[in-house]
């Protein structure tokens, strides 16, 4: 399984819902800092779902 087409699917999925929930739900002005820390959060999500997915195929 390649994991970088993995990592950018998850990365965008993540940020899809991220930032629907920060603008519908939390009903935030999407501002530069704002932006950049879901950046990072989306980020951070995505590698840690990543190593699930990396790990769970070394073990089968």
């Amino acid at each position: 399984m390649e994991l970088v087409p993995l990592f950018f699917v998850t990365f965008i999925i993540v940020l899809a819902v991220n930032l629907f929930l920060d603008k519908m739900i939390m009903n935030r002005e999407m501002t530069r800092p704002v932006f950049l820390k879901n950046l990072l959060i989306c980020f951070l999500i995505s590698l840690v779902l990543l190593n699930v997915f990396y790990l769970q195929s070394l073990m089968s």
